[in-house]
């Protein structure tokens, strides 16, 4: 499996964050596992070495993602597009975990146990099912199979969505949300990875929420869960 990570202007604290935190959770062995970080355009030089940090567990490679910067969530939408498309190039018939900086591993041999779940999980798409949901999708941050765009074209081409009054105009659709009527059906629900949607803020007792087996859980923004992590 092949981890990769999508990186907005907007989100070099956070990753910088992440990246600290995640190099304190080794894995079995040291570099065997392989993250590929995708840049959209506005990350700049300063930003890029203001994130990288060295993960023992990790080979890490930077990519440049030429992304439209058109505002949230198209741009979000054609980074993963074109995140994903590069990773499967580069690394032909491996599933592809997708990850943002505000997905946070919660405890070290977490990308082992998710490469381990997904390994005989009998679907082809594995993650957070956001079942209740106005629009039931899966949720962004999961596992997707080496040919995840035959099996959804619409995820494919998400980065073209047509607007919704939701996000307004020349905003675009999240790439989840667009493609679950395709993805939705081939998806499994994860014991490794959690979402919390909308989640502000952690405290203490918030970590009574995080599963038993999870080892990844989507979303915290601001810093706070990783610093209830590091304490505990």
């Amino acid at each position: 499996m092949i981890g990769v990570l999508g990186i907005s202007h907007k989100d070099t604290m956070q990753a910088s964050m992440w990246f600290r935190h995640t190099s304190n959770l080794p894995e079995e062995q040291d570099g065997h596992n392989r993250l590929l970080v995708f840049l959209s355009p506005r990350v700049s030089e300063r930003m890029r070495n203001h994130i990288a940090r060295s993960i023992p567990s990790f080979t890490i490679s930077f990519h440049e993602a030429p992304v439209h910067e058109r505002g949230y969530p198209g741009s979000a939408s054609h980074l993963f597009v074109l995140a994903m498309e590069e990773a499967g190039r580069l690394y032909p018939g491996e599933p592809l975990l997708w990850l943002e900086s505000d997905a946070i591993p919660t405890k070290p041999g977490w990308f082992d146990a998710i490469s381990e779940e997904y390994a005989t999980c009998d679907k082809p798409f594995m993650g957070h099912l956001e079942a209740a949901h106005a629009i039931p999708h899966l949720a962004g941050v999961a596992v997707y199979p080496p040919n995840w765009k035959e099996l959804s074209p619409m995820l494919a081409n998400s980065h073209t969505a047509p607007d919704i009054p939701f996000f307004g105009r020349g905003k675009g659709q999240a790439f989840d949300a667009y493609a679950a009527p395709e993805v939705f059906p081939q998806s499994r629900q994860a014991k490794t990875i959690q979402q919390v949607f909308g989640k502000r803020r952690w405290y203490p007792h918030d970590l009574d929420k995080i599963g038993p087996e999870t080892v990844l859980i989507h979303q915290s923004k601001d810093g706070s869960l990783i610093n209830l992590l590091s304490k505990r």
